[in-house]
């Protein structure tokens, strides 16, 4: 199964096929909480990236291309939330 989170998630989707229900369902509800922790752990990584890219002087267009945002504004506005 692996250590790392993301291992750990691949593990609880790939187990449930053969399971009692009780065990899929509750192995289901583990995995949405891993999930969706995992997810503000890769916004918390993507602001730090963000804002190293502002302090080594990346504009707003260079840092926004790869994620989409195409204003400044809406760096802003990623970083902020």
């Amino acid at each position: 199964m692996g250590t790392e989170p993301r291992d750990v998630l691949d593990y609880l989707i790939k187990r449930s096929v053969g399971l009692p229900r009780w065990v899929a369902a509750a192995d289901t509800q583990d995995a949405l909480v891993l999930l969706t922790w995992l997810w503000w752990e890769d916004r918390r990584r993507e602001r730090a990236l963000l804002r190293r890219g502002l302090h080594l002087g990346l504009t707003a267009t260079e840092l926004g291309a790869p994620l989409g945002v195409a204003s400044r504004q809406g760096l802003r506005d990623r970083l902020d939330r």
